[in-house]
């Protein structure tokens, strides 16, 4: 009797295991639903046998275990099959709830009866694990069954908890000089239209007038982040630090601020980085900025923002298509610098780490406003590798080669070179060191090598 009730434990606990997985695993979803399949087929094979030989009585709580069981698998095959996402969901609410009657049905069985009191055949201390098992099984299902319904609920709390916002408001915009004799303006309003549309100027003291414009869309997965740094209150040093080495070069820098999902969905960012160089062109004098000497930079997120605008200045078929207007020539965007960038959003959750593949899953799909990545029209149509024609401006690419998007500047390089655009990539081989994704404003030794390579390719193309 012992024996049978760990064993029929074992079973409900295997079943929370391959869900987890299941919810979990983005990239291998495929082969967890081939494996729940045969899970739920070897319980059924089980009950058949066990009735058969007269073990098992078929009541109604038999009865429905096996009805559970038989439509998971009915659920599961049609998601494999057809790829309908409401069935990936419905299999793992199956799932969650089939664990729940197991464990309540083994927890039954588990218990005898004596004058007054139950008593477990597995004794009290093996029962108290137990139970704390199921209970962190189910509440860690549920979290992740949630999350595959909608990432909302999540990135909404991660926000609330980091004090991140979409607000109109901001520190009250003013000019100071710095130590070093370079100028800050904080908070410039660029545009009314949306929240979070600001951005900071640094002038250089070096013939700022006549300086190139180096515009800085900063990442965060399009959930947070900020121009002075990866939390809203920028508390990321090595932004900064990075700002102060371009303004050492010679370059005036502009850094901008945009929207965060799932509040606010593509392609709204990308309109607001539109409307903030807009907004500097018609403030040239304003502010003494060279907008016909410009250089577009992004990391990450910002990144993918930065190519898709540039791809519109360069592109009048693809500007026509997003039915956005190009806001400088051609022959204005000097350079590019991509940092980490993430350059086919289909391929957000496409790394060499399940937890950075989980994370920018739940990331895409709050800026898309989608379910799955795959065949949705505005995640192919902000691709930027497809969209490059042989106009894009001269490009230097950085990445991380671990937990980060390398294989994605590998394929956007192979693309610049049949173009004939000229770039430079550079990614640290793991046999030197492993970085990560971001790397490049994390200040190491290697962020600051990369930060000399990307500055030396801009004086090769870049006007001063």
């Amino acid at each position: 009797m012992k024996s049978s009730v760990l064993l029929s434990y074992m079973g409900a606990f295997a079943l929370c295991i391959l869900t987890i997985l299941n919810l979990f695993l983005i990239k291998a979803q495929l082969h967890m639903g081939i494996t729940l399949i045969i899970f739920y087929s070897l319980v059924l094979v089980g009950v058949g046998v066990h009735y058969k030989k007269g073990r098992l009585k078929v009541n109604p709580s038999t009865k429905l275990l096996l009805m559970l069981a038989v439509f998971a698998i009915i659920s599961e095959l049609v998601w494999i099959r057809d790829q309908v996402y409401g069935f990936a969901i419905l299999s793992n609410l199956l799932h969650l709830i089939t664990f729940l009657f197991m464990f309540a049905f083994v927890l039954k069985s588990s218990f005898y009866q004596k004058p007054f009191k139950f008593r477990s055949i597995l004794g009290k201390w093996k029962m108290i694990i137990v139970i704390l098992i199921t209970i962190l099984g189910t509440v860690l299902m549920v979290f992740l069954l949630i999350n595959q319904i909608s990432p909302r609920p999540l990135v909404s709390s991660l926000q609330s908890s980091k004090g991140i916002t979409n607000s109109y408001n901001a520190e009250e915009s003013k000019e100071t000089v710095l130590d070093d004799g370079n100028i800050y303006i904080n908070d410039i309003l660029y545009d009314d239209k949306y929240p979070n549309s600001y951005l900071d100027i640094y002038q250089t003291v070096h013939n700022p007038d006549t300086a190139p414009t180096f515009i800085l869309i900063h990442g965060g997965g399009y959930i947070w982040g900020d121009k002075t740094g990866d939390g809203q209150n920028g508390d990321d040093s090595g932004v900064i630090a990075y700002i102060q080495k371009v303004l050492d070069r010679g370059y005036n820098v502009i850094a901008i601020n945009y929207t965060f999902a799932p509040e606010y969905n593509y392609p709204i960012p990308l309109k607001q980085v539109s409307a903030a160089v807009s907004f500097l062109k018609q403030n040239v004098e304003k502010y003494d900025l060279n907008m016909n000497n410009v250089v577009i930079a992004g990391q990450s997120a910002g990144a993918q923002l930065a190519g898709q605008f540039v791809n519109i200045q360069t592109n009048s078929d693809y500007a026509d298509e997003m039915e956005i207007q190009p806001v400088l020539s051609a022959s204005d965007i000097k350079a590019v610098v991509f940092n980490s960038g993430l350059y086919d959003p289909s391929r957000f959750d496409e790394t060499d780490s399940v937890v950075s593949d989980y994370r920018f899953n739940i990331m895409g799909r709050a800026y898309f406003n989608v379910n799955t990545f795959e065949g949705n029209k505005d995640v192919e149509q902000s691709n930027v590798i497809k969209h490059v024609t042989k106009h894009f401006p001269p490009t230097f690419m950085s990445d991380g080669n671990t937990k980060t998007f390398n294989d994605q500047a590998k394929d956007l390089k192979a693309k610049f070179t049949k173009l004939g655009v000229k770039h430079q990539l550079n990614i640290y081989s793991k046999n030197v060191v492993e970085l990560p994704h971001g790397f490049e404003k994390k200040g190491s030794k290697y962020a600051k090598e990369n930060l000399k390579m990307q500055m030396d390719f801009l004086d090769t193309v870049v006007k001063k």
